[in-house]
Order: structure tokens, then sequence, then C-alpha cells
């Protein structure tokens, strides 16, 4: 409710950025939190969301999303219903939004006045550490890696390597390749039967980043009360993602 509600906000005052007060609780400026925590403020940072989803699918698809929770149906099931009418899946419409937030300017229609969302880890490559391997736990949320150049390298190639641990149907991986200039290359990386997938992209010269951007879009949930959108405890979180990057 409060997320649509300051969603209309941005949208009929155009010229008044009042919403951007909440980005610090939300997606973008807290990307560990899940999307449908409803206390601490996030209940109206997650505005950035429908902001995404409307720019994608329509603003339809919010009053569709109001209209089949009048239906009895908790908030998320009604979003998912509402973005399924469209073509589209919540775990790829999560997967892009989570990538857009590392880099806003190239993805929003007002990005370039959006913060950037900050990677929960990042490692520096070069010829002293060509390689780097880790495991994280994502709850149903995002998280990202960022990789730099540690010191000058000339044109190399960077090779990806990831398996989740479970929810291979719900879960996203997208590598982002972001030029000195601020041009993006996004690359969806696909997973296998055993959640296992692999890519390689550039590096050094002429790139300023590599984020690979794990996504968790899981929405099982178990009734118990707690602040999430349907009342209950999300079956996904926890979800292990184990990576990789090796210089080539």
């Amino acid at each position: 409710m409060e997320g649509t509600a300051t969603w209309i906000e941005d949208v009929t005052f155009p010229g008044v950025h009042d919403s951007l007060r909440y980005l610090p609780r939300s997606p973008v400026g807290r990307p560990h939190v899940p999307l449908d925590v409803g206390r601490g403020g996030f209940l109206y940072g997650n505005w950035i969301f429908w902001r995404y989803a409307a720019e994608r699918l329509g603003r339809g698809v919010v009053r569709e999303t109001w209209e089949r929770a009048g239906s009895d149906l908790y908030s998320l099931a009604a979003a998912r219903g509402a973005v399924a009418g469209r073509g589209l899946s919540i775990p790829r419409l999560f997967a892009g939004f989570a990538a857009a937030n590392r880099v806003p300017a190239t993805a929003y229609r007002e990005g370039h006045l959006y913060p950037r969302a900050q990677a929960f880890a990042a490692y520096g490559l070069g010829d002293a550490r060509p390689a780097v391997s880790g495991s994280t736990g994502v709850a149903h949320l995002s998280k990202t890696i960022a990789f730099r150049a540690a010191s000058a390298l000339g044109p190399r190639s960077l090779a990806l390597e990831l398996t989740v641990g479970r929810g291979i149907a719900s879960s996203r991986v997208t590598a982002l390749v972001v030029r000195p200039g601020g041009d993006v290359e996004r690359r969806r990386i696909l997973l296998d039967g055993n959640g296992s997938g692999r890519a390689v992209v550039p590096f050094g010269l002429g790139v300023r980043r590599v984020d690979l951007v794990l996504a968790n879009a899981g929405t099982g949930y178990r009734w118990r009360g707690t602040a999430l959108s349907c009342g209950g405890i999300s079956l996904d979180d926890g979800r292990p993602f184990t990576s990789s990057a090796a210089l080539r």
C-alpha cells in the first residue's frame, strides 16, 4: 500500500522528488534487505520497484496488482499474476530490477537522480591476484559482487562461474560490463539443470568494472505472522550462491 502510494506521488508530481528520501531504506540503499519487508521505512522505499515495473510493463501493472489483491491474494502473489499477464515472470523482472539498481542512470528515466546500489563485496583482480572465489547466502532479495582491475591491464577476459545450491527456477544471475564512459553491456548467465552457469566477459582495458548480480526471486512462504508481504516466513531465504572469477 505505502510503496504504491509513494510511487503515485512520484508519477503525479514528476517535478517533486520527495520520494528520493526513501531510497536509503530500499533495495537501492540496502540490497540485502528483502523487497517486501513492511517495516523500518522499507514499505515506503520499495516504491522504486513499482517505478521499475511500470517503466517496463506500463502503469496498468500497478492497478492490476491492486485489483488482484482485492480477491484475497497477498500482495506479492497479486503482483506475480499481474506481471505474468504481461508476458513476464517475477524472477525475470526482479533480476532486471536488481541489475538496474547497479546502473540506475542507464536503466531509469530519472536514474541520474538515484544513487547506485552498493555491492556486498568488491574485489580487485590483476597479475598479483588473478582469481577469487567464495560463497554467500542470499535471502529473497539480491546481492552484487563487483570486480575491478587492481592495476593497469591490457585487454583481458574474465571467466565467471557460479552454482546455485537450490531454487534454480527462481534464481537469476546477470553480468554487467560497465565501460569508462558509462555504457553497460548486460549479459544473463543461464543456469543448467544442476544450477551451474558460466560466462566469459571483457575485462581490463576499456572496462571500468564487472558486476555479478545474484538475484533470489523466490516467492514461497509459510504462514507465521511477520512483516513480509504475506505475513509469512520466506521458504527461500539463505539460498547459497557459489561464484568464482579468473583472469584470462
